[in-house]
Parts: C-alpha cells; structure tokens; sequence
C-alpha cells in the first residue's frame, strides 16, 4: 500500500461520453489528491466524444495535473472490454504510457452502469458515489467541478449583455442526449418565456427556435458554460448540460421523467419534477415499459405530463427563492 506522504502516479480511465458523467465523477479527482497529497494525477479520456469536449471541461481543474487522450476502439482496458460488445475485442496489443507508468490506475468507464443496470429499476445510490467507492475515496466535497477564467466568465457576461439585455435571464435546454428524456414542450416553452418578459437563450448545438430569441449554436463547451454561469435559471431535462449548469452555480429547474432528480442533482440549487407524481411508472430508470404500449399516445407519459403551466409556475417560484443574480 502507498503511503499518504509519497508522491507517485495515479492514472484515471474515463474513454466514453457524456458530459454529466465526467462532472459526476470529477470529485474522485479531489479525493484523490486528499488521500494522496503529493500524488501526479493523469486523467486519460477520449477526444472524439462532443467535438472534444471532455478535455475542455478538464481544463483547469486544480486536481488533475495531465489529460491525455486514450481513444476506447484503440485501448480498452478488462471491464471495459468485458461490458461492452463493440470493445471485446479491441487488441490491446500495447499499454500506453498512461498506464505503463503509473503506480495505480483506476477505471471508471462502465462501473455505474454495472451497479445500476443490477439494481433497475430501483437505483438508489448516486453516481458520483459509486465512483468514490470503486475509487477508494471519501473527498471533502461531491460537487462536480468546472474552473472557469475571469477571461471565460468576461466572455459569457458580455454575450449575455449584449444579446440579452437587462432582466431575468433564463436558458432553455431543447433536447437531451438521450431523446426519450427529451421535453417535447420545451419550443413552445421558450416563447411562453418571452412573451411573458423574461430575457431567454435556448442551449442547443444546431437548433434555433425564432431569429429574435438568441441560441448559443456551434459554441465550444466552455464557452457555453461560461454564459450559463451569467443566467439566473436554466430549465432542462435530464442531460449532460443540466450538470454544467449545477457545476457553475446557476440555479435549475430539471425535468425528470425516469430518472430519479435526487440522484441527479443532489449538489445543484433549484427544483425538479417528482416523476412518481406525474404518472405510476415515473421514475422507471431507463426500463421504459410505456414503449411496449401499442398507444403512441402512451410512449413517455411522464416527460409529456410536464405541462408548460406548471413549470412556468415552478420556475417562478424557484426565482422568487433564488432571487435575481445578474441584473
């Protein structure tokens, strides 16, 4: 076993998407710089997802001292190969340098979805903890970390000054990585948020919902994180920009249908959909019976349940509580 005080080097494996993931397990970098102080920690992960966005919201992060890129289809290490059918049978002929010299190396690639597709539909334990546990740390804080420049966060305000103008400043996330979890209302929502006063950016990389409502399209991550943080909500479902969001401290106000809220947005300030409230099956964590009704009608009730009414109503609740930040 190593001691606490003797620096060497750990190598943390995380090759595949998304963006939520790699914020939920990003406390794992600060416990492992609290449990090893002097320890030089390597980060390896993929460059193709998002455009290479996995990099980008590792830069900065006070924990990690390298990023390197390790592409799964070209090294997948055991569990990665024996859980995933389109990686069993990736040579591996080679260790790469990452891993040939580091001290301990620590894969977190498929650990969650072992855990979780076990217990389905009844999860209970919280990602970013079942990260630290296979990781063997207990850090001082769970929040997802993302740094952020003065010159990034001076870049996001101006964008939001100059095309959103003065008043309460709401993002709109259009769609969800997994379609399923998508809000099929949140269009029409956008628009209720303007006629109704508030200032609105919709957060989506190619679409745009009218030529006067603003649309942060074809922006690196960072850049998009930057301007989220100078927001005062953001109104999103379940997808990997709800987590930047919570990551920079803006409030949220997350629409769930079969995931749990509590598992997703534990660290993060705002409000969420109860699934369970919505409709028996809410909260079914990915089992998706409803798909087997020969009612379309029926495919996703929970995420149709969510009408813009009522979320009109929580988000104006929740600003009442959160105030008005930026204005």
């Amino acid at each position: 076993m190593f001691k606490k005080d003797k620096p060497y080097r750990v190598t943390v494996l995380r090759q595949l998407g998304g963006l939520g993931d790699l914020l939920l397990l990003s406390p794992v970098f600060r416990g492992l710089k609290e449990k090893y102080p002097n320890c030089h920690l390597t980060v390896a992960t993929t460059w193709v997802y998002g455009s290479g966005a996995l990099p980008q919201l590792l830069k900065l992060n006070p924990f990690v001292d390298q990023v390197v890129r390790l592409e799964p289809h070209e090294y997948a290490p055991p569990m990665l190969r024996s859980c995933k059918k389109e990686f069993s049978e990736v040579p591996n002929d080679w260790n790469p340098p990452c891993i040939e010299q580091a001290d301990e190396v620590i894969e977190l690639n498929v650990i969650c979805s072992m855990v979780e597709t076990a217990t389905m539909p009844n999860v209970v334990k919280h990602r970013t903890d079942i990260w630290c546990d296979h990781a063997g740390v207990n850090p001082s804080s769970k929040k997802p970390i993302l740094v952020l420049s003065k010159e990034e966060l001076a870049q996001g305000k101006r964008l939001c000054d100059d095309n959103m103008g003065q008043g309460k400043r709401i993002g709109v996330v259009l769609n969800a990585m997994s379609p399923i979890r998508a809000w099929p209302y949140a269009e029409e929502f956008t628009k209720d948020l303007q006629r109704a006063g508030y200032k609105v950016v919709t957060l989506d990389p190619v679409k745009r919902v009218a030529d006067d409502i603003p649309a942060l399209i074809g922006r690196q991550i960072r850049f998009v994180a930057s301007c989220m943080a100078h927001l005062d909500a953001v109104v999103t479902p379940d997808t990997g920009l709800l987590h930047v969001a919570g990551a920079v401290g803006t409030p949220i106000l997350g629409l769930f249908g079969s995931t749990d809220p509590l598992l997703r947005m534990r660290e993060y300030a705002g409000s969420f959909s109860w699934p369970k409230r919505l409709v028996p099956c809410g909260g079914c964590f990915y089992v998706y019976q409803c798909l087997k009704d020969k009612d379309q009608n029926n495919h996703v009730k929970c995420m149709k349940s969510i009408s813009r009414a009522l979320t009109m109503c929580e988000l104006e609740r929740m600003l009442d509580r959160f105030g008005c930040g930026y204005n």
